[in-house]
């Protein structure tokens, strides 16, 4: 369901993107879920 917007986001925006994080099975609130998108974007 993301991928077609995810397509048109590096479309517009290739260059600019830094980073990406997959999509979690909740929204990221709290720090212990933080920790997992920092993780995620930043590797182990």
């Amino acid at each position: 369901m993301q991928q077609r917007y995810m397509d048109v986001i590096r479309k517009e925006f290739g260059p600019l993107i830094v980073g990406t994080v997959p999509m979690f099975d909740r929204e990221p609130k709290g720090l212990a879920m933080m920790a997992k998108v920092a993780e995620a974007l930043l590797g182990g």
